[in-house]
């Protein structure tokens, strides 16, 4: 964890705010493998050093049989507090294994992933007995399995479609012909115009914390996001930047909130514990009671549903 104090009204009336940011903000995710490469990606708060390295796997033990491959990250500095790491990693000669069941570890300043706490508790990225998170390369295997999703509204209705692939996943952990080999996310993974009032109000705190000080100054137009109360964006959205939506109120508008939304929806640790209260996060008003009102119960709601 990273402590950082947010300063002005990002942070509250009474001036200075401290957040407490996660050393890995996302990830780490298989972001594409090859015959002759594997890229892991990884988001972090410091400029870490990252290696990623590749193992065989016996799958009758659920063991590790050797290291077949390692690289380490290229990376680049997005924000104040938030870089991008992407390892590919390949053998010297000659292709990985293919139709075969792989695993990967990624190290961070030399700790690796149980080190950092990602193989144990409910935490846990690796499935059963398994000592790393795994992976396949298909070539000759009968099926092309894959998960296909869109968009994730985060205080969506029903259950967690993303759950349910993992619980599927988990049953079929060992078994490369009955696994899925792939995740095709064909939307724009997050919603930037209807987000949920909790988190667009953290997005306040989280997007200076990672982009940097002049974040809320940074959309052309606009003296700051800041002084732009929770729910109070349609005119901004919809009149000055000319966007079509139906649920503009909270819609996002700098890189630092589009940088905070991609964390928070890719790791829950990124979530405020617990959210502000209802009249926090909306102020009273006696000049619109009844808005104000009406802003509280959606508000609540949404805390719900997230």
């Amino acid at each position: 964890m990273r402590s950082f104090r947010i300063l002005g009204p990002a942070a509250s009336a009474k001036g200075a705010k401290t957040i407490e940011l996660e050393t890995i903000l996302a990830g780490p995710v298989l972001r594409r493998v090859e015959a002759q490469r594997v890229c892991i990606w990884v988001a972090t708060s410091g400029p870490s050093e990252v290696v990623g390295r590749i193992y065989a796997i016996d799958t009758e033990t659920g063991s590790i049989v050797r290291e077949l491959a390692s690289a380490t990250a290229e990376r680049r500095r997005i924000g104040a507090n938030l870089f991008v790491h992407l390892v590919e990693a390949g053998p010297s000669e000659g292709e990985l294994p293919l139709d075969e069941l792989l695993g990967y570890d990624l190290e961070l300043d030399g700790r690796g992933l149980g080190e950092l706490g990602f193989l144990e508790g409910p935490g846990r990225i690796a499935y059963g007995t398994l000592p790393l998170p795994t992976f396949f390369i298909r070539r000759a295997l009968p099926a092309l399995r894959v998960l296909h999703g869109s968009c994730r509204l985060l205080h969506g209705k029903g259950e967690d479609a993303l759950q349910g692939a993992d619980e599927y996943l988990s049953r079929r952990a060992l078994d490369v012909v009955g696994r899925p080999g792939a995740l095709f996310l064909t939307g724009d993974q997050i919603y930037a115009d209807d987000v949920a009032g909790p988190l667009a109000a953290h997005l306040r705190v989280l997007a200076p914390a990672l982009w940097g000080e002049g974040e809320p100054r940074s959309v052309p137009s606009v003296s700051s996001l800041d002084d732009i109360p929770l729910y109070g964006r349609k005119s901004l959205a919809c009149e000055q930047a000319q966007f079509t939506s139906e649920k503009p109120s909270n819609h996002l508008m700098s890189f630092g909130e589009f940088a905070a939304m991609y964390v928070l929806a890719w790791n829950e640790r990124n979530w405020p514990d617990p959210f502000p209260d209802a009249s926090v996060a909306v102020p009273a008003d006696s000049a619109q009671p009844l808005s104000v009102a009406a802003r509280r119960r959606k508000y609540r709601k949404e805390v719900e549903d997230l």
